[in-house]
């Protein structure tokens, strides 16, 4: 049966507070969490959130100083907020780990394959062709099944 407007967006607010939640989670154990980041490792994560805000500037037509007044910030307050994601991006990725490696979270070359079945299903394409075009990519397409396989074990052991 096709899927009705209503069904994607109940689809899409249900994705969306599970998201809020799986977020809200991940924070409060965070919060909880006693970690020690190196100095270097917030620098290097400041480092590439600094390049990738100037990437989407750079596709803007933005310049950093329009960015910045367009924000009310200062490049002071631009930083110390940068600096504050890189900890909270550092620390959640950190508790993910640990939550995938307590709960024997790991994505197998057979789940990769499954999760490129379900794709290549879903998309009426080949199996082999889905693969040959996430190749290139399937790295991150090993962290993005990790990240949802530890997000919905959260969701569903805090319910």
């Amino acid at each position: 049966f096709p899927v009705t407007i209503e069904q994607k967006v109940t689809t899409n607010k249900t994705r969306a507070s599970d998201d809020q939640f799986y977020s809200e989670i991940l924070m409060k154990i965070t919060k909880e969490a006693e970690i020690d980041l190196p100095h270097e490792a917030i620098h290097e994560q400041m480092d590439a959130m600094k390049a990738d805000l100037e990437e989407k500037l750079k596709q803007r037509n933005q310049t950093m100083d329009q960015y910045l007044k367009a924000n009310d910030l200062t490049e002071a307050k631009l930083h110390d907020r940068m600096h504050q994601q890189a900890e909270d991006i550092l620390r959640a990725s950190l508790v993910a780990n640990k939550i995938a490696e307590q709960e024997n979270i790991e994505v197998t070359d057979e789940l990769v394959d499954f999760e490129i079945a379900k794709i290549a299903e879903q998309y009426k394409m080949e199996f082999a062709k889905v693969k040959e075009i996430l190749t290139p990519n399937i790295s991150r397409f090993r962290a993005e099944i990790r990240d949802r396989y530890i997000k919905e074990f959260l969701i569903k052991h805090n319910s």
